[in-house]
């Protein structure tokens, strides 16, 4: 029972420990923390925390909830204050923008295109970047687009020319269909089906029919 009871004691908090967590818990990054109280685990801090009536404030949110203005309003002087989405977007704060997000921010290309050419982007209209490069927000590289015409430009899958086996005739296939070494040869289904074929050609055919029959996959 003594025991138990002087682990207990070595595990109270000092009043210094506890002022260091009063001053930095509030707003101090979780490292500074860490460092300033080495032998207390973050848990346990912020069970302590808890029991003060402590509570730590949201980064980047003032006390009453809302958003703080943590970077400048968008200009072309602070063209890089800003940061990288998940899609590999520039994006830079300007709230009062009618396309902004809630959180304030929008998409860079928007904004910069529209002070390069003094103009208002529509909601209907994307800004495409001609080297494919999203990051690349330089006036020569930006061109506003319709939104449908912009998505097809990114969906287009590049298509080659080939000349048909049968007719000869010249004919465009997806570049993905020709992972198969088969596809290709022919510009229509009609043509594969009257085109002569060899005798040996024709004899794997067989085959492949009568083994398909065996196992059942007629």
């Amino acid at each position: 029972m003594s025991k138990i009871l002087v682990t207990r004691a070595e595990l109270r908090w000092s009043s210094e420990e506890t002022q260091v967590l009063e001053d930095l818990f509030p707003k101090a990054p979780r490292t500074r923390i860490e460092e300033a109280i080495p032998n207390r685990t973050w848990y346990s801090m912020r069970n302590k925390a808890s029991r003060l009536g402590i509570k730590r404030e949201a980064l980047g949110r003032s006390p009453d909830g809302t958003f703080k203005q943590i970077r400048k309003r968008f200009s072309l002087k602070n063209f890089d204050d800003g940061c990288i989405d998940n899609h590999g977007r520039f994006r830079v704060w300007l709230p009062e923008h009618p396309r902004a997000y809630n959180e304030g921010y929008i998409m860079r290309s928007i904004v910069a295109y529209e002070t390069y050419h003094n103009v208002k982007v529509p909601p209907d209209m994307d800004i495409h970047h001609k080297d494919k490069d999203r990051l690349n927000d330089s006036k020569e590289n930006l061109v506003m687009m319709i939104h449908g015409e912009h998505t097809a430009l990114h969906s287009r899958v590049p298509e080659v020319t080939r000349i048909c086996k049968h007719c000869r005739k010249e004919f465009m296939i997806k570049n993905w269909r020709l992972k198969d070494s088969t596809r290709g040869q022919f510009c229509s289904q009609k043509c594969y089906h009257i085109h002569k074929r060899s005798e040996k050609h024709k004899t794997a055919i067989s085959e492949g029919l009568k083994r398909a029959y065996r196992e059942e996959r007629r």
